[in-house]
């Protein structure tokens, strides 16, 4: 059981070390477990040990995004990105049930806490699959696999045609990954992050009850 504990915090250490600087100031456990962290139980405590080390911060050429606790934007921290009326009352119809986006891939496809686990919420289709019991093994995952699992390759080579991404945006597909759009530079383009989830809301919504294979003629909204 040591052995397996100090593994996990060996993950947690290797995804802090390949971050950037922190987003926000340095706070302690009790103080980001006050923010409201400590109503997500077990999963909840494991974050806020997480942003007591590092307050939010970008990783892998900032293809992943961690959020922090009363961080000043860009970009959101956790508590605004997670209020409904940032963007999650638009998936309303799509009964999520209660969750917490604490990071994301550089596409935006968000890492949430809910039900006690670490779920991968796909804003394009409003679903949700598992990736871990424990942000600890999401760590490990994410480390593992972080080109999988962030975004990286496309990501890098993306900045280095257009710039370093500007901190409060996200990559967006011009044609939606869930309509075949490629995983590509070509395809790839810069936006806000909160406008990024709103189209993808929009997306969501319009192809909710439509069968495999559809057709799909999408609008704007």
């Amino acid at each position: 059981t040591q052995g397996i504990l100090q593994k996990e915090a060996e993950n947690v250490h290797k995804l802090i070390k390949a971050a950037g600087c922190p987003i926000g100031p340095e706070a302690n456990a009790t103080q980001v477990l006050a923010d409201g962290l400590w109503v997500w139980g077990d999963r909840g405590v494991e974050l806020a040990k997480v942003l007591s080390r590092r307050n939010g911060f970008y990783a892998y050429e900032s293809a992943l995004l961690v959020r922090g606790i009363d961080t000043v934007p860009p970009p959101r921290d956790i508590a605004t990105w997670n209020a409904p009326d940032t963007w999650l009352a638009q998936y309303d119809s799509f009964e999520l049930g209660p969750m917490l986006c604490f990071a994301e891939d550089v596409f935006g496809n968000q890492f949430a806490i809910a039900s006690g686990r670490v779920m991968l919420f796909d804003p394009e289709t409003g679903n949700s699959e598992e990736v871990s019991e424990t942000l600890k093994d999401w760590a490990r995952i994410v480390v593992d696999d972080c080109a999988y699992y962030t975004g990286y390759p496309v990501a890098h080579e993306w900045q280095v045609k257009n710039g370093a991404l500007r901190p409060g945006t996200r990559l967006m597909p011009k044609i939606p990954f869930v309509c075949g759009g490629e995983f590509a530079v070509s395809n790839l383009a810069l936006i806000e992050e909160r406008e990024g989830m709103a189209f993808r809301a929009s997306l969501a919504r319009q192809i909710k009850d439509l069968p495999d294979g559809a057709t799909i003629n999408f609008k704007i909204e």
